[in-house]
């Protein structure tokens, strides 16, 4: 799955292990810690050898600089382990923030989660306006070991209002 729009790339991890150095270092960079870097070390270089469609991730780049990334996973380190699955780690880089890029690589993920075939997307966040504003739908409070946090759903049988 490769999207192209207006000089924006969004390629899948997987589909690009000749890239896998340079993007899965991009994503622990964005959201590794000296406690973290290690299980995101090694769930991607699970990933790359499952044959299983999530996890997945992706990144987006501009003009062939990585820009962003997300990915959809089983669980996103939350309570609620009945629903997936989720978006998660969502990042631009700072520069490239408030143009639209990361709703576009979120529209993105959602739309291929759809075409794996599922139903519903969730997502756990504080940023509730903004996921909101996506198409998400918030429907209560998932707990993980940092606090609580808000959690969404979009539904594949919304799909025509991310399209927008």
């Amino acid at each position: 799955m490769e999207t192209i729009q207006n000089g924006l790339k969004f390629n899948l991890l997987k589909e690009h292990p000749e890239h896998f150095n340079a993007w899965s270092q991009f994503i622990i960079k964005a959201w590794g810690s000296e406690v973290t870097t290690p299980l995101y070390v090694d769930h991607f270089y699970w990933m790359m050898k499952s044959s299983n469609s999530i996890p997945t991730w992706g990144v987006l780049t501009l003009n062939d600089e990585v820009i962003g990334c997300c990915g959809l996973i089983v669980n996103d380190f939350n309570s609620r382990m009945d629903v997936w699955p989720y978006l998660a780690a969502v990042y631009i880089e700072d520069k490239y923030r408030h143009q639209g890029y990361g709703t576009w690589m979120i529209k993105t993920m959602i739309h291929h989660g759809f075409e794996l075939g599922f139903k519903d997307i969730y997502c756990a966040s504080d940023l509730f306006e903004f996921y909101q504003s996506v198409g998400f739908k918030h429907i209560g409070k998932t707990y993980h070991p940092w606090g609580e946090n808000e959690i969404f759903v979009i539904s594949a049988s919304e799909i025509q209002h991310i399209e927008e």
